[in-house]
C-alpha cells in the first residue's frame, strides 16, 4: 500500500482491484483490506489452500466460519480466489490435493461455499481460478455454475508473443466458459519488460471485441517465481495509456461491485 500513491502518479490511474495474498491458517487480512477500500478499489483475496479432504470433513469449520464472518463484517464487496492454479503442478497444489485429486477439490470447494452461504457473507463474490496452463483439467476441477459467481483465469506471455499474446494465452479459456453467463477475470498476467508495451497493446486492441465478458484484469506488478513482471518505462506507459481508454475505467465505486 506504500508503493500505490506513487503507482497511481507513474500511471494517472487507480487501480480497481488490488490482490491481497494470505494463508489458509491465517486470519482474515482486515487491516489490508481496510485500506484497499479506503483507497477506492475492491480487494482481491488470493486465500491458500489446506488438504480438501480435511476441508471436506469439517476440520476446518470454525477457521473458515470465523473467516467469513470477518468478511461479511466489512460490508462491501470482495472477490475470495480461493485455491488458485489447483490444475497446475505446483508443490503446494500436490500437497493440498493428496490424493483426492479434482473430485475433493469440488467437494472442499463446495463445502466452503456453504459455509459462506450460510453465515450469509453475501458481499463476498467467489473466483474459480484455473491456471491456463493445464488445460486438459480444467473441466475437472469447475465445482458448477451454482457455486461459482466469476470465471478467473492466471496466464502469463512466458513466449514472448508481441501484441497476439493475450489472445493466444486466454483465447480457449474464454472460448470454454463464457457461454455461462458469469463475469469472468483474468486475475494474474504479465509480460517481462521487453514484451509490456505490446502485451498490454494487444489487451487494449483485442479484450473490447473478442472478450466482451472479461470484466477485469490484473496484472501481477511484481517479480514471481517465474518471471520478473515488474512494470518498466514502457510498460507503465502502455499501462498509463490502457487504463485512460473509457471501456477499462472502473465504473463502479466505493462499496459497488
Amino acid at each position: 500500500m506504500g508503493q500505490l500513491p506513487l503507482f497511481e502518479q507513474m500511471t494517472s490511474s487507480r487501480p480497481a482491484i488490488l490482490n491481497v495474498y494470505t494463508g489458509f491458517a491465517s486470519s482474515a487480512p482486515i487491516s489490508s483490506l481496510q485500506a484497499i477500500e479506503a483507497r477506492g478499489a475492491i480487494p482481491l483475496i488470493a486465500w491458500g489452500c489446506a488438504p480438501v479432504t480435511a476441508i471436506s470433513a469439517g476440520d476446518y469449520d470454525a477457521r473458515i466460519r470465523a473467516f467469513a464472518a470477518a468478511l461479511r463484517a466489512l460490508r462491501y464487496p470482495v472477490f475470495l480466489r480461493w485455491f488458485w492454479e489447483m490444475n497446475l503442478p505446483t508443490r503446494e497444489a500436490v500437497s493440498c490435493l493428496g490424493s483426492a485429486g479434482p473430485s475433493g477439490y469440488i467437494a472442499a470447494w463446495d463445502h466452503i461455499w456453504t459455509i459462506f452461504h450460510d453465515t450469509d457473507a453475501t458481499n463476498v463474490a467467489f473466483v474459480w481460478c484455473p491456471g491456463v496452463g493445464g488445460q486438459a483439467q480444467w473441466a475437472s476441477f469447475f465445482p458448477g455454475a451454482a457455486y461459482v459467481d466469476w470465471i478467473g483465469a492466471d496466464g502469463y506471455d512466458r513466449k514472448h508473443l508481441g501484441s497476439e499474446a493475450f489472445s493466444a494465452i486466454f483465447d480457449k479459456w474464454y472460448s470454454a466458459y463464457s457461454g455461462l453467463g458469469k463475469p469472468m477475470m483474468v486475475a494474474e498476467t504479465g509480460a517481462t519488460a521487453v514484451d509490456q508495451m505490446a502485451y498490454l497493446d494487444g489487451i487494449a486492441g483485442t479484450l473490447p471485441t473478442e472478450f466482451p465478458a472479461i470484466k477485469a484484469v490484473v496484472y501481477f506488478d511484481a517479480a514471481g517465481p517465474n518471471g520478473q513482471w515488474e512494470l518498466g518505462a514502457a510498460g507503465l506507459s502502455a499501462f498509463r495509456s490502457l487504463a485512460s481508454e473509457p471501456y477499462f475505467s472502473y465504473r463502479g465505486g466505493s462499496g459497488s461491485p
